[in-house]
């Protein structure tokens, strides 16, 4: 990624940057409304049915934030 970086012009950076912030803020939104629906759907669960998360198992608003994380290391040169 960092070869395609130093070839781009202010403008291609400036768009680039902006595409990677609205993905992450569409990921982050996309966690938070999955959280909503899971907590709904484990509310309409009877209590015999709950189990919790299996050991390995992310969800996905923190599979959202951890890559939101990982995006924003990348910077124009």
């Amino acid at each position: 990624m960092s070869a395609l970086l130093r070839g781009c012009s202010r403008q291609e950076c400036v768009q680039l940057d902006r595409l990677k912030t609205q993905l992450s803020d569409a990921i982050q939104r996309y966690g938070v409304v999955q959280k909503k629906i899971a907590e709904k759907s484990r509310a309409l669960l009877p209590t015999a049915q709950r189990g919790g998360k299996q050991q390995g198992e992310e969800s996905t608003a923190e599979a959202g934030e951890q890559h939101s994380r990982q995006a924003g290391g990348y910077e124009c040169f």
